[in-house]
């Protein structure tokens, strides 16, 4: 299914945090939840001007929730905080 946002939002998708650290599994309680978290632009619409398909980009952890059931969520442009260049970050999909 091919889904393009309206006017000036994006459709990112954020990677899954890693859940174990080397033998031991970490509870999601006793992980810290960062204010910012990378992503990577899938699609953008035709009002966005700053961002392209595959880059990298920061955006708020609070718009997290409004996930779509693969793992993608929409955003605004002006939500966008920053651009990241050299990303170690790939998406797996």
């Amino acid at each position: 299914m091919k889904i393009t946002p309206n006017t000036d939002r994006m459709l990112v998708s954020i990677p899954k945090p890693e859940e174990k650290i080397g033998l031991l599994h970490v509870p999601s309680i006793a992980r810290v939840e960062p204010k910012v978290v990378e992503a990577i632009v899938l699609e953008v619409g035709s009002d966005v001007k700053l961002y392209k398909t595959g880059q990298h980009v920061l955006i708020p952890t609070r718009i997290l929730g409004d996930r779509l059931a693969d793992g993608t969520v929409f955003v605004h442009e002006k939500e966008v905080f920053a651009l990241v260049e050299d990303s170690k970050i790939e998406l797996l999909r």
